[in-house]
């Protein structure tokens, strides 16, 4: 996912495209604007962007085609809204992660597009609604992983849930933002993953709870 249109010579590649069999393909109809995260759960696609207006089908008899904005699935070569457009996303997302049967949402959104639910930079789609990870973080969001029940944002933000000590990467378990570890990273987290109980952060950050030999890169153990 991108901000190309072409793929392989394939020109209705637009911001999405396979690449299978030594050759690249379309991915449903492609989508109108960048996309900046992808999430694959058995055959569904999830798909996050600055795209808007994208016409979903319902194939339905007689329920009209609808529109959803910055966050779809792609399901039996189809595009589909997750839930109602105005109770999604009010603008997109950075990255996805999927735990089970939930879709993660990490970006700039800060509310369902109808302003009903307060969101702050991280949502959880689940049983067909959006809902909010505690108070949420108080900046742009770039990266999330999940292990468990644990789930690890991080990006720009310096409050997690109110939690202060929480600078550019926190955990949610149990109800409630932490910060990992006494000291804080000095500057924002664009990438994290876990293997096991150690979780590993990216970034433009030089000095990791006091290491300041942590340059870009650190483990948390």
């Amino acid at each position: 996912g991108g901000n190309f249109e072409n793929a392989g010579g394939n020109a209705n590649a637009d911001f999405i495209a396979k690449f299978s069999g030594g050759a690249w393909s379309a991915v449903g109809t492609g989508l109108n604007n960048t996309v900046s995260a992808i999430a694959i759960s058995g055959s569904d696609v999830y798909v996050g962007g600055a795209f808007d207006g994208v016409i979903v089908h319902r194939n339905e008899v007689g329920v009209p085609d609808q529109w959803a904005d910055y966050i779809v699935k792609l399901s039996g070569g189809a595009w589909s809204a997750l839930g109602d457009r105005d109770k999604s996303l009010n603008n997109m997302p950075l990255a996805i992660a999927i735990s089970g049967s939930d879709v993660y949402a990490v970006g700039v959104f800060t509310a369902t597009q109808d302003g009903s639910v307060t969101l702050n930079r991280i949502a959880k789609f689940s049983g067909g609604a959006w809902s909010a990870l505690g108070p949420g973080l108080n900046d742009r969001v770039y990266a999330i992983a999940i292990s468990v029940s644990n789930v690890y944002a991080g990006g720009w933000f310096t409050n997690a849930g109110g939690n202060a000590n929480a600078d550019y990467i926190a955990k949610f378990s149990g109800g409630s933002w932490s910060a990992l570890g006494a000291t804080p990273l000095n500057d924002w987290v664009h990438a994290i993953a876990i293997s096991g109980s150690d979780v590993y952060a990216g970034g433009y950050f030089a000095d990791a709870g006091g290491d300041a030999n942590a340059d870009s890169i650190a483990k948390f153990s």
